[in-house]
C-alpha cells in the first residue's frame, strides 16, 4: 500500500509553482541596510533572506513591524532602509500589475 502511494506521487506532476517576475528599479536612491546597523554580519544576512521571500504586502508589513519592534529603543531606522521598504512596496505593485522595469529618467 505504501508502495503504491510513493509510485502515484511520483507519475504525478507536482503543481507548477509560478515565478515572480523579476522587477528591475532604478530610482537613484539609496536602499540598503548600514553595516553599523545590525550586531553581526549574520543577522544582516538573515535580514536579507527575509527579504528576499517577501511575496505579498502582508510579509513586508510584517518584516517591517518586526524590524522597528527590535530596533526601536536601540537606534532610528536609518532613511536607507525606509527606502529600501519604499522600493519593495514599488516591487510588489509592479509584480501585481506585471511591470517589469521602473526607472527615473
Amino acid at each position: 500500500m505504501l508502495e503504491e502511494k510513493i509510485e502515484d506521487l511520483k507519475n504525478s506532476e507536482a503543481p507548477v509553482k509560478q515565478k515572480k517576475p523579476q522587477v528591475q528599479i532604478d530610482l537613484m536612491m539609496s536602499a540598503n541596510i548600514p553595516d553599523s546597523f545590525f550586531l553581526t554580519e549574520t543577522d544582516k544576512l538573515q535580514f536579507y533572506r527575509e527579504l528576499e521571500l517577501i511575496e505579498d504586502f502582508e510579509d513586508l508589513e510584517y518584516l517591517k513591524q518586526n524590524l522597528y519592534e527590535n530596533t526601536q529603543i536601540q537606534k532610528k531606522i536609518p532613511d536607507s532602509i525606509e527606502n529600501l521598504f519604499l522600493l519593495l512596496e514599488c516591487q510588489l505593485l509592479a509584480q501585481k500589475y506585471k511591470i517589469l522595469s521602473l526607472r527615473k529618467v
